[in-house]
């Protein structure tokens, strides 16, 4: 048998009140039980009153939290809209029969709540996410968000308009040399497969440029990945202004070559400068 919650043992012990209240009402011979349970029935009655009061009280105070942290959550996701949709850009993938793959940016979206956005919140407002879903609210406030921004933005917003392939070529290597590397272009003619070179202390860079409107494919992968033989270097680079096609991701990942867009490009250049000097650092110690 199915145990009573406290609202029906309530709502029954009303019914039961005012079935007697009634009997006495007919019944003269009672005496005081009326007042008996005209007491009674007050007394349920401001039971009632406190308890509807006290959810409601419940109710509004995590309603409140909720919003706080809806608020900060937002303004949190807002400070790195750009940085979440290049990494959205990136981690989501689409195979060719049109399956979309997110389960690397659905890691990403828990790393994010969980290292920048959790530790903001204080222990109400994080109750008052959990009991509405973390996934809910993330997916409302940081994934449809996101997603939105990153198809309004253009994504090759650095790369001015109407410039050559070489004009691109020299954008990149000027993308490295702003990060503290040598950096030279290989002038279009017998580059074998190199656009640029890019030189940081002992590490040697090769960088093929394309700048299409569309996504780039294997080709590109490639040649670039012959000219870090050729030209002795320790890493192959592909940097374009859109995207890569599932299958030049794939040779990519295989042939271990980096594959950016221009957007992408200086934070690479300053990262992978600052572990080399990291490294250095470690080794001088």
């Amino acid at each position: 048998m199915a145990k009573e919650s406290e609202s029906e043992i309530i709502a029954k012990f009303a019914a039961a009140m005012i079935g007697g209240l009634i009997l006495t009402l007919f019944d003269g011979t009672r005496g005081g039980g009326i007042f008996i349970f005209l007491g009674a029935a007050i007394a349920l009655a401001i039971r009632l009153a406190w308890k509807s009061a006290e959810g409601r009280a419940l109710e509004a105070r995590q309603e409140k939290a909720l919003a706080s942290a809806e608020r900060l959550i937002a303004s949190t996701v807002n400070d790195h809209i750009d940085t979440l949709a290049d990494r959205r850009h990136t981690l989501v993938r689409q195979d060719r029969y049109g399956v979309v793959d997110a389960k690397d940016w659905n890691r990403e979206v828990q790393h994010f709540f969980d290292k920048v956005v959790l530790p903001k919140l204080s222990a109400q407002e994080t109750k008052a996410v959990a009991k509405a879903n973390v996934s809910d609210v993330m997916k409302r406030l940081l994934d449809d968000r996101v997603a939105e921004h990153g198809a309004k933005r253009d994504i090759s917003r650095n790369v001015p308009e109407g410039i050559t392939p070489l004009d691109f070529e020299v954008l990149c290597a000027s993308a490295f040399k702003k990060q503290g590397w040598a950096a030279w272009t290989t002038q279009g003619s017998g580059d074998q497969g190199a656009d640029v070179i890019a030189q940081y202390k002992q590490l040697k860079v090769v960088v093929q440029c394309k700048l299409y409107a569309g996504k780039v494919g294997n080709k590109a992968v490639q040649e670039v990945h012959a000219a870090k033989t050729f030209y002795g270097a320790d890493m192959a680079l592909v940097v374009c202004k859109v995207g890569y096609t599932i299958s030049a991701q794939q040779l990519a990942q295989s042939s271990r070559v980096t594959i950016l867009t221009y957007d992408e490009l200086s934070d690479f250049a300053e990262t992978l400068r600052k572990s080399l000097q990291a490294q250095a650092a470690e080794q001088s110690a």
